[in-house]
């Protein structure tokens, strides 16, 4: 499996037999490709991936329908997107100046927005796993 850590910092996914290539708009020690991700397109083929895992970024980004149309081109059919984003319950997510949005639940019901996708599960979790 090919695997887009979108967002990853210092901590990019784990997978012992899948390639996993790290983003972020730094370069660190587990980013393979230093991106803007609020700059369009992605620079990344179509059907690329066949996981897309983002976790804690989706808050510090302009747009979030035009992500999600990036996320739908580069995720190959039948693919997944996996995505945590703070609760805005968590104090937490209102301490960091560079959150842009809070998150309550995310929902595949938005017809005002061009991305559409499915949810598959999802889950409330109150940790800072």
């Amino acid at each position: 499996m090919r695997i887009l850590d979108l967002g990853c910092g210092n901590n990019k996914y784990k997978s012992k037999d899948d390639v996993v290539i790290g983003v972020d708009n730094v370069k660190l020690p587990n980013v393979d490709v230093v991106w803007d991700l609020n700059k369009f397109p992605y620079p990344f083929k179509k059907n690329e991936f066949d996981l897309i895992y983002t976790s804690h970024t989706l808050e510090h980004l302009n747009d979030l329908d035009k992500v999600f149309q990036e996320l739908i081109r580069i995720t190959k059919p039948y693919g997944k997107i996996k995505i945590r984003v703070p609760h805005f319950s968590c104090g937490v997510s209102y301490r960091d100046p560079t959150h842009k949005r809070l998150f309550s639940y995310f929902t595949d019901e938005c017809f005002y927005t061009k991305s559409r996708f499915k949810i598959i599960k999802r889950k409330l979790n109150f940790t800072r796993q």
